[in-house]
C-alpha cells in the first residue's frame, strides 16, 4: 500500500484497531460462552468438560495474545505489521476450525435446542471472530509486492476466478473418483488455504486496482460504481427474494437506500460540493456497514455458493461495496479536511453517520412509550382510580402506535436490528397478535386495519412473510388416576400421593386433572418420582413454569407442573409416561389445625385430615376461617340488576332500544330493581347510582339519554364489570347490606371472543357470594355465564344462596356459609354476626381455636395475592415481591407454580426465563405459540 493509501486508512493499521476489531468482539464472545456453559455445565461429563476447557483455554489465549500485542505496539509506538496480521489470522482460523470440529462434543446430548442451539453457537463464534479475520485479510491483501502492475492484476484476477473453478472441478469430477480416500485434514487445510488466497486476491483486486480507478479514469470509475454500487447489490437483492439467506431483505426501504447510496458514489468531490457529498455518504454508511456485518460471518460460505452456482458471487457484494464505500468516504473526508478544516469534516461525518441510528432509536423508544400507555390502561389499570385526563387523545395516540407495532412485528425481521427492537420494546418477549387486536378494538371500537404497505424505517412489508406461530403436538391423555393415598404429617399437614397409569401404547402421554380445594387449604410441596427417586419441585413464576413445561414436553422429558387455574382449583400435569406404565406424584397440603380439610379430584372426595375433627369457625390475628358446616342465622338477600350499558362508538342507534331491553330482561329474571352504568373504554354511573324500578320507565329513559359520557372506543366489558364490583364492596353498610347486584351487560353488538375470555370474576366472587353468574344481552338475546367465564345452558334466573353476615367495627363481610372461606376482619371491637330473627348484629360466641402460626403466615400471603388480584396495577407492581414471598415460604399462590424438571440445564434456563419474564410486562409472552388444544 502506498503512502497516500496508508494515510487514508491509517486507522486500520493503528494498534487501536486491535481493540475494536479483535479484543472487544472476543470479550463479548467470552461472556456469551460463559453464559451458555453455565446453563449446560451441570449435565457435562468429564470428557465434555475437558474438551470445553481446551476450547475455552484457546479462546482466552487468543484474547491475551491480542492484548499483549496491543500493549507492545503502543509501547513501541508502532503500527500493525503484516507479520502481526498473519499471526492473528492463523490463530483465528485455527480456533474457528477447532470450534466447528468439537462444538457438538461440548454440548451434552440431552440438552435440547431450546436451551442451547448448536447452530446459534457457531454463528456467535463466526460473528465475533470474523471482524478480526477480515481485518487481517485486508491488511495482508495490501502488502506491496515487487511485481509489475499488469502481472499483479492478472495474477489477482486468476486467483478470484481460478480457485472457485478448481474447487468446482474437484467437487464435480475428482472427488467422486477418490471418495473417502482423501484424508479429512488435507481436505480442510486445502479448503482453508484456498479460501484465504481467494479473499486476499479479491480484496487486493478491489483495494489496489478498482478503488484507484477514480484517479486514473473517470469513465472507469463510473463503470466500477455502476457494477459494484448498483448492479451487484440489486442482483443480490433479487437473489435474496428466492433464497432468503441469511435473512429476508425484501423491503421497500432497502431497495430505496441501495439506489440512493449507489447514486451517491458517482460524484467526484470538488471544493463546492465536497461537504454535501460527505454528509450524504455518511448518512448511507451505517446502511452499508449493517449489511457488511450481517454477511461477514457467512463469507466463508460464499466460495461454496460460487462453486454450487455462479450467482454465489452476489454474496460478496456487501463485502466489496463496503471496501469501495469506505475508500470513497475516506477520500471525501480527507478532501474536506484539506479544503475546509478537519474539525468541520469530523462534525459532518459523525453527524451524518448518527442520523439513521438516532432515528431508529427515537422511533423505537417512542413506540415503547406509546405501547406501555396502552398496556397500562387495558392490562394494568387501577380500577379504584378515575380515568386520566384527555383520555380520548391519549387513546387515539396509543391506537396509532398499536398499528405501527403490529406492522413492525409482522414485518420483515432483520438480523440485529429486530433483536434490538424486540429487546427495547418487548423485553425480548412477544406481544401476541390477539392482545394487540383486543387493545386496538377497545381503544377505537373498530377492528385493527390490515397490514399496511406504507413505508416505515427498515420494516416495509414487501413480500410479507409473517410469523405463523409454532404448533405443539397435543399429547395423548389416555392416562388415569389409579390410586390416592393420604399420609397425615401432623394436625395441620398431610401429603397426598397420586399413582397414575398410562392406558395407551404411547410414551407421548400426559396426565392432566383438576383438583378442587377448599379455601384455606394451601399447597407447600410437590414431588415427582423420577427413576425411583422423588424429586422436589420448586416454586417459580407461573407463566415461566408453563412455558418451560411445554418446551420440555416437546422433547419428551420428565416434568410435572402444579398450578392454580382458579382460586379454588388446581391443575396437575405429569409427562411423559412409559408404555402402559405408571408414575407417582406427592403433593403437600397445609390446612388449619383440627379442621375438616377436604379436596376433590373429579368425582372423588379426599379427606386430608384423617383425625376426627369438627367443622368450626376460628380466628387469629383478624383472620376468620369458615368451614363447610351449615350455620344458623343465614340471610337470603334481595337482588337488584346492575345494568352496564354499551356506550362505545357507533352505539347511538342501539341506545334507543336499551329501555325496552332493560324491561324485558328484568321481567325474564324476575327482578324489578336496578342500577345503571354507561360504559365504553371508560364508564359513568347513571342516576347518581340510585336504585331505579322497572315501574318508572321515564326515569330510566331520562337517565340513559342525559348521560354525558363521550361515545368513544370499544366496550371494555371486563373493566366495567370489575370496577362496578369494587365500587359495590365498600358501599355495603348497615342500611343496604341486605341487597346485592346481579350484573347484566347490555351490548350494542356482539362481544368478541377475546373480550369474553378476559371476563374472569373468580377473584371477585367473595363480593357477591349469593350468586356466581352474570348475564349478557346482545343481538342473540340473553345468555348466562359463570364467574369463570363458562357459558351456562340453558339460561335460567339466578339461583340465590343464603349468606352469613359478619361485622367488626364498620367493616361488614358477606360469607357463603356452605363453602370454606377466609375473611379478614381487623379492628378493636368484638366480631358480630347478623341475627335474622332479631334483625340486628349480635356478638359472636367465643368458639375459636388457634389454626397455627404457619397457617396464619400463609393466610397473610394469600390475602396479599387476593388484594392484588383485584387491582391489575397493584398486581403488576407486586408480582416480583409475591413470587419471592411464595418461594421463601414454600407456599404456592395463583401467580406461581410448583414445577419438577429433569436436569440442571432445565432448572437454569427456567431461572433465566423467569428473570426475563419479571423484567418485562406481564402482558408479554415468551413466544406466539399456537396449540391444538
Amino acid at each position: 500500500m502506498n503512502q497516500k493509501e496508508k494515510m487514508y486508512f491509517s486507522f486500520l493499521y493503528n494498534p487501536l484497531a486491535l481493540i475494536w476489531g479483535f479484543i472487544f468482539p472476543q470479550v463479548i464472545l467470552v461472556i456469551l460462552n460463559l453464559r451458555g456453559w453455565w446453563l449446560i455445565s451441570g449435565e457435562a461429563t468429564a470428557e465434555t468438560k475437558a474438551i470445553a476447557a481446551w476450547i475455552f483455554g484457546a479462546e482466552i489465549i487468543i484474547l491475551l495474545i491480542n492484548i499483549v500485542l496491543f500493549v507492545y505496539l503502543k509501547y513501541r509506538k508502532s503500527d500493525i505489521h503484516w507479520k502481526h496480521s498473519l499471526l492473528l489470522l492463523a490463530i483465528h482460523l485455527a480456533y474457528l476450525i477447532l470450534g466447528c470440529r468439537y462444538i457438538d462434543n461440548i454440548i451434552p446430548a440431552n440438552i435440547p435446542i431450546w436451551i442451547i442451539n448448536t447452530f446459534n453457537c457457531m454463528v456467535w463464534h463466526f460473528t465475533f471472530f470474523m471482524p478480526g479475520t477480515f481485518l487481517s485479510l485486508y491488511q495482508l491483501s495490501c502488502i506491496s509486492l515487487d511485481i509489475q502492475k499488469r502481472n499483479e492484476i492478472l495474477y489477482t484476477f486468476l486467483f478470484i476466478i481460478g480457485i472457485p473453478a478448481c474447487w468446482y472441478i474437484v467437487a464435480a469430477i475428482s472427488q467422486p473418483l477418490f471418495l473417502g480416500r482423501i484424508p479429512e485434514v488435507i481436505t480442510i487445510l486445502g479448503m482453508v488455504f484456498s479460501l484465504l488466497l481467494f479473499f486476499i486476491g479479491l480484496l487486493r483486486f478491489f483495494t489496489r486496482r478498482i478503488a484507484q480507478v477514480r484517479s486514473d479514469s473517470l469513465q472507469a470509475h463510473y463503470i466500477t460504481v455502476l457494477l459494484i454500487g448498483l448492479i451487484a447489490p440489486f442482483g443480490g437483492l433479487y437473489l435474496n427474494h428466492y433464497i432468503p439467506f441469511p435473512a429476508y431483505f425484501q423491503s421497500v426501504e432497502v431497495y430505496l437506500f441501495t439506489l440512493f447510496n449507489g447514486l451517491l458514489l458517482f460524484p467526484k468531490p470538488n471544493d463546492t460540493y465536497a461537504p454535501v457529498c460527505l454528509f450524504a455518504r455518511s448518512i448511507c454508511f451505517p446502511f452499508i456497514f449493517y449489511f457488511f456485518i450481517v454477511f461477514l460471518p457467512f463469507l466463508p460460505l460464499s466460495l461454496l455458493a460460487i462453486i454450487a452456482m455462479g450467482a454465489g458471487f452476489l454474496m460478496l457484494a456487501p463485502l466489496v461495496l463496503f471496501v469501495i464505500q469506505l475508500r470513497i468516504l475516506m477520500e471525501n473526508f480527507n478532501h474536506v479536511c484539506q479544503t475546509q478544516t478537519q474539525t468541520k469534516a469530523v462534525i459532518i461525518i459523525i453527524s451524518g453517520i448518527l442520523i439513521l441510528p438516532m432515528y431508529f432509536m427515537i422511533n423505537t423508544y417512542d413506540q415503547k412509550i406509546s405501547l406501555n400507555k396502552a398496556i397500562e390502561y387495558i392490562y394494568e389499570s387501577d380500577f379504584h382510580e378515575p380515568p386520566p385526563s384527555h383520555l380520548e387523545k391519549k387513546l387515539q395516540a396509543a391506537s396509532r402506535s398499536l398499528v405501527k407495532l403490529r406492522d413492525r412485528k409482522q414485518g420483515i425481521q432483520l438480523p440485529y436490528i429486530s433483536e434490538f427492537y424486540n429487546y427495547i420494546v418487548f423485553g425480548n418477549m412477544v406481544l401476541p397478535d390477539q392482545k394487540i387486536e383486543r387493545m386496538y378494538t377497545l381503544l377505537t371500537g373498530n377492528s385493527i386495519p390490515e397490514v399496511s404497505s406504507t413505508m416505515g424505517f427498515l420494516s416495509a412489508r414487501t413480500g410479507f412473510r409473517g410469523f405463523q406461530g409454532q404448533r405443539i403436538s397435543t399429547p395423548n391423555r389416555n392416562v388415569e388416576l389409579v390410586s390416592t393415598d393420604v399420609k397425615q404429617i401432623d394436625t395441620s399437614k398431610s401429603t397426598l400421593k397420586l399413582v397414575m397409569k398410562n392406558r395407551s401404547g404411547e410414551t407421548h402421554s400426559e396426565f392432566l386433572t383438576s383438583i378442587h380445594v377448599q379455601e384455606g387449604i394451601f399447597i407447600n410441596g410437590l414431588r415427582l418420582n423420577i427413576d425411583n427417586e422423588f424429586v422436589s419441585g420448586r416454586i417459580v413464576d407461573q407463566k415461566t413454569a408453563m412455558w418451560v413445561y411445554q418446551k420440555i414436553t416437546e422433547v419428551r422429558r420428565d416434568p410435572a407442573l402444579l398450578r392454580y387455574v382458579a382460586p379454588d382449583t388446581l391443575e396437575l400435569r405429569v409427562y411423559p409416561f412409559p408404555v402402559n406404565g405408571t408414575r407417582e406424584v406427592e403433593i403437600d397440603f397445609l390446612y388449619p389445625a383440627e379442621s375438616a380439610a377436604r379436596l376433590r379430584i373429579g368425582s372423588k372426595e379426599i379427606k386430608l385430615n384423617l383425625h376426627n375433627s369438627d367443622s368450626r369457625i376460628y380466628e387469629k390475628n383478624g383472620y376468620i376461617v369458615f368451614t363447610e358446616n351449615e350455620y344458623p342465622h343465614t340471610l337470603k338477600r334481595s337482588p337488584y340488576i346492575h345494568f352496564i350499558l354499551d356506550f362505545s362508538s357507533g352505539s347511538e342507534t342501539a341506545q334507543e332500544t336499551y329501555p325496552t331491553r332493560i324491561r324485558d330482561i328484568c321481567t325474564r329474571l324476575g327482578i324489578s330493581e336496578m342500577r345503571l352504568t354507561a360504559a365504553n373504554i371508560s364508564s359513568q354511573v347513571l342516576a347518581e347510582g340510585k336504585l331505579l324500578n322497572i315501574s318508572d320507565p321515564e326515569t330510566i329513559r331520562h337517565a340513559i339519554t342525559t348521560t354525558n359520557l363521550n361515545r368513544m372506543g370499544g366496550f371494555w366489558a371486563e373493566g366495567a364489570i370489575k370496577k362496578e364490583m369494587l365500587i359495590h364492596k365498600p358501599d355495603i353498610t348497615n342500611d343496604n347490606f341486605h341487597k346485592f347486584p346481579v350484573f347484566v351487560l347490555v351490548l350494542a353488538n356482539k362481544l368478541n371472543t377475546e373480550e369474553i375470555k378476559a371476563i374472569n370474576l373468580d377473584a371477585f366472587a367473595h363480593i357477591t357470594p349469593d350468586i356466581n353468574v352474570w348475564y349478557m344481552h346482545d343481538t342473540n338475546g340473553l345468555v348466562q355465564r359463570s364467574f369463570s367465564g363458562d357459558l351456562i345452558t340453558p339460561m335460567q334466573p339466578p339461583m340465590i344462596s343464603p349468606v352469613y353476615i359478619l361485622k367488626r367495627d364498620a367493616d361488614i363481610s358477606i360469607i357463603n356459609p356452605y363453602s370454606p372461606a377466609i375473611v379478614s376482619l381487623r379492628g378493636n371491637m368484638p366480631i358480630e354476626y347478623y341475627d335474622v330473627e332479631k334483625q340486628r348484629f349480635i356478638r359472636m360466641p367465643e368458639t375459636f381455636f388457634d389454626p397455627g402460626d404457619t397457617w396464619i403466615r400463609y393466610a397473610g400471603l394469600w390475602e396479599q395475592w387476593h388484594q392484588a388480584s383485584m387491582n391489575p396495577k397493584l398486581m403488576e407492581q407486586r408480582r416480583s415481591d409475591l413470587l419471592e414471598q411464595s418461594r421463601s415460604s414454600s407456599m404456592m399462590i395463583p401467580t406461581t407454580s410448583f414445577i419438577v424438571v429433569e436436569n440442571s440445564a432445565q432448572w437454569r434456563i427456567l431461572e433465566r426465563k423467569e428473570e426475563q419474564s419479571l423484567n418485562a410486562k406481564s402482558t408479554f409472552e415468551f413466544e406466539e405459540t399456537k396449540t391444538s388444544e
